[in-house]
């Protein structure tokens, strides 16, 4: 390796290390800010120099001067500060914070073209800095310029600072390890301390052993199914047994009465036999014993193999267990600046913030959580004029706390003492986008109308702003919690606050599914959005606003048949007064979806569809079982907002029953007609194929069709004009028409319409579900 190829490495690993010291820094001067008496004695201002100090000893070994410079001169207001010479004031930590900042942009662009733009940001704010406690700087500025070659010439990212005040010049070389425990005891900064028993691993290879200790479930699995199969081979020789048992009786009569025999042949014979009969019992029993051996091997391998597995799954996950902290550091510094900018004044508290949580659900919770401080910020909290006029503290409350609850869950409380939820607005609001008719809005209740807010596009706030105001934010805090495996609620008082409350899994613990049947199709529900699996008489369900319900825990559910929305048509629907129904549910609704059969919960490893699959409709991701059978995993979420007038009667359903729609399908590329026909075929429509228009106004008029899907460019007859035709012949003309084509221009689809089509569908935003039920509509 080459000096410049070593220079790189280096700089990754200090680039690291500076982004923690910087949020560390960032964090003690927020403290900072917040100390009124006693600012030079304070533990966030010590803890601030050192950050500083050890951040300009890193940069110094990977050659970064701009970044040393800045830390230098951080760290002589810092001293100044700690001697009492200099009081900084709100201005200054603005000043302050604008180092961090442009020190953190600086190594997101490392090498990177941008780089250059903040190198020039560099010299300013050093020139800002040294103008700071103005009186003192001439006293200080030995210190400020003085060279430090040798205090920590040879420190190097993730190096172990010197224990002596950097003033000094004590430190002539690093310290390697510490010599005893006492001479490290005041160490601040434990990301880049040496300590035993301890190692920084990037984290992308720690997600690599997460997914390759997960992989092992599937041996787990496959385990278990050899043991089953044995079990299998065990009844048989069983069962065998029981024959035997009841033949050998007989075979010994058999000897008896053929000494009676006179034929000397026969006799040989029949003693041949029996003499097989018996050795092929002795054979049958030595092999029963070896198979009885192996069965009870495999059973001590499935136990020794499961509890090896799982154990592993457990500590790798601890391993990727972090601290709530790792990601509420930057909260204090985001809240100070949204509140400068807003002209309002936050105090920000943080509660259980050792409460470890897996690092995947922490990166994915970060988005949703910094939504909620931006709204309660810019929505909720108001000016200070306005708070005192009301009674208020001037200064605000923003209180974020965690705590375990049961279940392996936690819960994430974002709490404001603000002006609450205009819930009235809201209502206004939802009634103007059209979510809602006046009456319904109306007759919501306050909680119902707090749920509005999570609809995308609606918003409170008057004006659109950087920080809030389309009405995308709320949406997003909801489908990221969700996209966890967990469900929040809004709680809000008017003139008091708003409290938002997450509750999500701590780990993303291994996918368990729940196995399930639609009409004889192997499908898994995942166990985390599943209420409950129960039985029910179809005697026990009734209708209500139209759609069929069944009584649960004193509420009406409604019942879908999931065969019949997953248009599965392979076999009838299954007939029995007895039904099994999954109820499914997310923070807003639940619903029972009508099955077949339910197998029991499985830990699964699930596979993605890839990309040419990705977005097929109501499944996620597919896994295999231990047998080798590739199942489909449902998306509950597509489940739950699915039309569900297309999924079919439960009650007294005889869909099976119904002579199949027929369709024609018209179009002059063979391509296009074989996917449309394949398409209705497996949704269980009979299809007629055209080649063109005249060709299909012929079969149209001589047989019985319920619809026609047609293209629009097709030679002799196109479908503008096969479609005119129609409408002008009186034995077809009430035939629908869906008109299929790459045409999407406005003047295209008034031809359509003047023309006397009921749906007109663009080829480029081609959805075969979207066709589906588009002729379910009709027909």
């Amino acid at each position: 390796m080459d000096e410049q190829q070593l220079l790189i490495m280096l700089r990754e690993a200090f680039k690291e290390e500076a982004l923690e010291r910087l949020t560390s820094l960032s964090s003690c001067l927020v403290q900072l800010e917040r100390v009124e008496d006693g600012m030079a004695d304070s533990e966030p201002l010590e803890v601030a120099f050192r950050e500083a100090h050890s951040l300009k000893g890193a940069a110094r070994s990977v050659s970064l001067s701009d970044i040393e410079s800045l830390c230098q001169t951080l760290e002589s207001v810092l001293s100044q500060v700690k001697k009492g010479q200099c009081a900084l004031q709100t201005d200054d930590f603005d000043l302050l914070h604008n180092c961090v900042r442009v020190m953190e942009a600086f190594l997101d662009h490392f090498s990177t073209t941008q780089e250059a733009d903040y190198r020039k940001q560099v010299a300013p704010l050093i020139s800002q800095l040294q103008q700071l406690c103005e009186p003192c700087r001439k006293a200080d500025k030995a210190v400020v310029s003085q060279p430090e070659d040798q205090a920590l010439s040879g420190v190097e990212a993730g190096a172990v600072e010197t224990s002596d005040p950097p003033e000094t010049d004590n430190a002539a070389a690093p310290e390697v390890l510490p010599a005893t425990p006492a001479e490290s005891t005041d160490r601040t900064a434990p990301s880049t301390t040496i300590k035993e028993g301890t190692l920084r691993v990037a984290t992308h290879h720690l997600d690599s052993v997460m997914q390759k200790a997960e992989s092992l479930i599937t041996l787990k699995l496959t385990v278990s199914e050899r043991h089953h199969e044995s079990l299998g081979m065990a009844q048989v020789f069983e069962l065998w047994h029981k024959d035997w048992n009841q033949m050998a009786p007989q075979l010994r009569r058999l000897q008896n009465r053929s000494e009676d025999l006179h034929c000397e042949d026969a006799q040989r014979a029949m003693e041949g036999l029996l003499g097989y009969l018996e050795r092929t019992h002795n054979a049958l029993q030595n092999l029963e014993s070896q198979v009885a051996r192996q069965q009870q091997r495999l059973l001590q391998d499935k136990a020794t193999t499961a509890t090896l597995i799982d154990e592993l799954l457990e500590e790798v996950k601890e391993i990727i267990m972090v601290p709530f902290a790792n990601l509420s550091a930057s909260f204090p510094r985001t809240v100070r600046e949204l509140a400068r900018i807003q002209g309002k004044e936050v105090d920000l508290l943080v509660e259980g913030d050792d409460t470890e949580i897996d690092k995947r659900i922490l990166e994915m919770l970060s988005s949703p959580l910094t939504h909620l401080i931006r709204n309660a910020i810019d929505h909720g909290i108001e000016l200070p004029q306005t708070r005192l006029a009301a009674g208020k503290p001037a200064k605000a409350r923003l209180q974020i706390s965690l705590t375990r609850t049961q279940g392996g869950r936690v819960e994430v409380r974002i709490c404001d003492d603000g002006a609450g939820i205009d819930l009235d607005r809201v209502r206004a609001q939802a009634v103007d986008r059209q979510l809602l008719t006046a009456q319904a809005a109306a007759e919501l209740s306050d909680e119902e109308a707090a749920w509005l807010i999570f609809n995308s596009g609606l918003s409170t706030s008057s004006m659109i702003t950087e920080i809030s105001g389309r009405g995308l934010g709320m949406a997003i805090v909801k489908e990221k919690v969700e996209d966890l495996g967990g469900h929040l609620h809004v709680e809000t008082s008017q003139g008091q606050g708003t409290c938002f409350k997450l509750h999500i899994p701590v780990s993303l613990a291994v996918f368990k599914g729940i196995l399930i049947q639609a009409r004889g199709v192997e499908l898994i529900v995942p166990t985390v959005m599943v209420e409950r699996v129960l039985k029910v008489s179809r005697q026990s369900i009734r209708t209500v606003e139209n759609r069929e319900v069944v009584c649960v825990d004193d509420e009406n559910v409604s019942l879908v048949n999931l065969g019949g929305l997953l248009a599965i048509t392979d076999r009838p629907i299954t007939q029995t007064d007895q039904i099994h129904v999954v109820v499914v549910h997310d923070s807003e609704q639940r619903i029972g979806f009508v099955v077949d059969e339910v197998d029991g919960e499985y830990e699964l490893l699930v596979k993605g569809l890839g990309e040419q699959l990705r977005h097929v409709r109501f499944f996620s991701g597919a896994s295999v079982l231990g047998d080798g059978r590739v199942v489909p995993v449902l998306d509950a979420r597509d489940l739950l907002s699915a039309p569900m007038e297309s999924a079919g009667r439960i009650r007294n359903d005889n869909s099976d029953q119904q002579t199949p729609r027929r369709i024609l399908a018209v179009d002059d590329s063979i391509t296009s007609r074989m996917l449309i026909k394949n398409i209705l075929e497996a949704a269980g429509y009979l299809v007629t194929t055209a080649i063109d228009g005249e060709d299909a106004f012929t079969k149209l008029t001589a047989g019985a069709f319920d619809l026609v899907v047609s293209d629009v460019e097709m030679p002799q007859l196109d479908g503008f004009g096969l479609t005119t035709r129609i409408r002008a012949t009186e034995s077809v003309q009430e035939i629908p028409v869906v008109l299929v084509t790459s045409l999407e221009s406005a003047e295209d689809k008034e031809k359509g319409i003047v023309a006397g089509a009921n749906a007109y569908i663009v080829k480029r935003s081609f959805d075969q579900s979207n066709l589906l039920d588009t002729i379910q509509r009709l027909i």
